[in-house]
């Protein structure tokens, strides 16, 4: 298994939450956000009286916040897993190999 960078996976995450979470923030901005979130309720055959407030600074900044650290601590706990994963997998291999498998990349 390859390893992957914490930091970087976090980073990733942490981006990409954002990152959909600043789309939501400029449609609330523009006043689009209330159609899209009325056609997401009718496409799960949900009917439930939510509606969109008016955009507000300080709520879409902590939204962004919080969803970036979610996204950067849910990133790096994946890919610490993964690694942890791979270690055992390597030690393991090395320990009972399979027959043909030869020994693990970074194995000596």
């Amino acid at each position: 298994m390859e390893h992957i960078r914490v930091n970087r996976a976090g980073l990733t995450l942490a981006v990409v939450l954002a990152g959909l979470h600043l789309i939501w923030v400029m449609l609330v901005a523009v006043g689009a956000a209330q159609p899209l979130l009325d056609f997401v309720f009718r496409i799960h055959m949900m009917e439930a009286d939510a509606a969109v407030s008016e955009f507000a600074f300080g709520p879409a900044a902590m939204l962004l916040l919080v969803t970036a650290g979610v996204g950067y601590v849910s990133g790096a706990a994946l890919a610490a897993i993964w690694n942890l994963l791979g270690y055992a997998e390597a030690f393991f291999a090395k320990q009972h190999p399979l027959p043909g498998m030869g020994k693990p990349a970074g194995m000596s």
